[in-house]
């Protein structure tokens, strides 16, 4: 499937699972990544590498 220019939608992307798909999202050529997450479980330091970049 091709994403490529889409705007992708997160949801739990602070999350254990949410942080390395919002990672692997970052080395394809995406429009736009969205991360919604209300932090029950996530944190942002799981999001931390990836804005950092």
């Amino acid at each position: 499937m091709d994403i490529s220019n889409s705007r992708v939608l997160v949801i739990g992307g602070a999350g254990l699972i949410g942080s390395h798909i919002v990672e692997l999202l970052t080395k394809e050529n995406v429009k736009e990544i969205i991360v919604y997450d209300n932090f029950c479980r996530g944190t942002k330091e799981n999001l931390e590498k990836t804005l950092q970049d």
